[in-house]
């Protein structure tokens, strides 16, 4: 079976590239919530873990501790995840998620705000269970870390004017 451009298997789970999985990119330090890759799962039966590889001339401390998620659309299905600093690796078990059809699920992580400039990270689907072993695979593409941090706000506690009035300048 077909839909749109996804197949759905007769039996079994299949992994495929999302269509709008995002291209290669630039982020700035301390970004959080980025979409690393986008991928479907299609077919019919549970989907139990997947297992996740950073890949590229990166490191582990690019990443925000606990900084990764895994997203059934705009629903977080995970508290934070940390990556492995030895085998570089993400996992998230005990889903029990049910696909009939085909699910979108998305990997979002927070860039730590000490990240180093110009590394390279992307991540690819290195493994998975489920009551039929999936089949497939999904590579995301690169994102470079800028040089610049994101941009934050200050609260400053300044004396107020006494008796402002409603309209008036600097109040």
């Amino acid at each position: 079976c077909v839909t749109g451009m996804v197949i759905i298997p007769a039996t079994g789970l299949a992994i495929s590239l999302a269509s709008d999985n995002p291209v290669a990119g630039t982020l700035p330090k301390g970004a959080t919530g980025v979409t690393f890759l986008k991928f479907n799962v299609s077919g019919s039966g549970t989907l139990s873990s997947l297992t996740f590889k950073r890949m590229g001339i990166g490191a582990t401390a690019d990443f925000a501790t606990s900084g990764f998620y895994l997203f059934d659309g705009n629903t977080r299905l995970t508290t934070g995840r940390s990556l492995n600093s030895t085998s570089h690796e993400v996992s998230f078990t005990n889903l029990a998620l049910a696909i009939s059809g085909v699910k979108t699920l998305t990997l979002v992580a927070d860039v730590a705000s000490a990240a180093t400039t110009g590394n390279v990270n992307s991540f690819e689907l290195v493994g998975m269970t489920g009551d039929s072993t999936p089949t497939g695979t999904a590579k995301g593409n690169s994102m470079t870390i800028a040089g610049q941090a994101v941009g934050g706000i200050t609260a400053d506690n300044s004396a107020a004017p006494a008796n402002p009035k409603i309209g008036q300048k600097e109040a």
